[in-house]
């Protein structure tokens, strides 16, 4: 395996809107927030990213996990909306450990839960979780296309992964 004996450093997900009918983004803007969750076909359930989506008493990490939507620049196409997602202990557990890489499902959450499984070393019991309206998306707002694997190479989606071999 390329990742046999590595630290991963930074590992992260990038998706880029794919423009549209300027009129109807202009309407009908992209969701505020979207939720990267894994997908246990096993137990055919959604869970939090293992590792990087946590929740604590103070609430849930996604400010650092990743999902607001941000605007960027793209040369020839002016402002877009982004999502980023930071997968680096994910990546990290699947690569010492040997963790279950699992499906990964994105979509724009509104009042929802998932099977939440607190990070290695498991310490915390797992069980539902649940996603608050704060956090999430009005009721039917938000409307987004992004792009998949093929197309304009800088709306592609992307996993970056910084590394260093021991």
């Amino acid at each position: 395996s390329k990742f046999r004996n590595t630290v991963i450093h930074r590992a992260e997900i990038d998706l880029t809107q794919a423009p549209d009918n300027p009129a109807l983004d202009a309407v009908l803007t992209a969701p505020r927030y979207m939720l990267l969750t894994a997908y246990d076909s096993v137990n055919k359930r959604k869970i939090n990213v293992p590792n990087d989506y946590t929740i604590s008493q103070n609430g849930s990490n996604i400010l650092s996990f990743g999902g607001y939507a941000f605007r960027k620049d793209v040369t020839g196409l002016g402002p877009v909306t982004a999502y980023n997602f930071t997968l680096t202990r994910y990546v990290q557990g699947i690569v010492t450990r040997k963790d279950t890489s699992y499906p990964l499902r994105l979509y724009a959450p509104v009042n929802d839960s998932l099977y939440y499984v607190g990070p290695y070393p498991f310490l915390t019991p797992p069980g539902p979780a649940y996603i608050s309206p704060a956090n999430a998306n009005n009721i039917a707002e938000g409307r987004v296309r992004l792009f998949g694997g093929t197309g304009q190479p800088q709306l592609r989606i992307r996993l970056r992964v910084i590394y260093s071999d021991l």
